[in-house]
């Protein structure tokens, strides 16, 4: 939460810089404090405009990776995306964003996701009936406190109506799993696992 307040506090500053710009009176200014406030603005705008490049640079670079950690998993499968939430932390989870990373799996290797976003109100997606019992709200769970167990994300009911799962957890290779499911990624991306469930 404190993390969260503190980012909307920059972003009201950002927000505030233009509408600043806006109000002023630029007859009753000086020169030399105009020209410091237009540039102030500029130079503002164009660190800001550099940082979401940078970050959305960073951001395609992880993504690239996940979807590579998908090609062991054939087309059509159905996969189940999990993040430990001991580990969704805003840098971990949220810089970029991998709460719904796995949906790359629909492009990537026309696999059913869960978590996709189809509800015909707001999007034009919508699943078929068969599969919609499968669709879950929520991919950030528990997972370093008995996960295999029968009422764990892990357990086994939870896997059986899908193909493949995968973690994204810091530590992935230390979480307590069912005898079923079988790594498949190269281990290549530290931070996240691509398991085959066996039926």
């Amino acid at each position: 939460m404190l993390v969260s307040n503190i980012a909307m506090d920059a972003v009201i500053v950002l927000a505030m810089a233009p509408i600043f710009l806006a109000a002023t009176i630029w007859k009753r200014v000086p020169k030399l404090p105009q020209a410091l406030i237009v540039a102030s603005f500029a130079l503002l705008a164009l660190g800001r405009t550099g940082w979401v490049a940078y970050d959305w640079h960073q951001g395609d670079r992880r993504y690239d990776a996940i979807v590579s950690a998908m090609a062991p998993m054939p087309e059509g499968q159905k996969m189940l995306g999990l993040v430990a939430s001991g580990d969704a932390t805003m840098d971990f989870a949220r810089r970029p964003p991998i709460e719904h990373a796995p949906t790359l799996a629909v492009i990537a290797r026309h696999a059913f996701v869960p978590t996709l976003f189809a509800e015909p109100q707001k999007q034009p997606l919508e699943f078929q009936p068969a599969l919609l019992p499968l669709t879950i709200n929520n991919d950030i769970v528990p997972l370093y406190d008995h996960p295999a167990s029968a009422k764990g994300p892990l357990g086994a009911s939870n896997l059986a109506p899908y193909d493949y799962v995968m973690i994204f957890a810091k530590t992935p290779l230390h979480i307590e799993l069912p005898a079923n499911p079988t790594r498949v990624d190269d281990g290549s991306v530290k931070d996240l696992a691509l398991f085959k469930i066996r039926h």
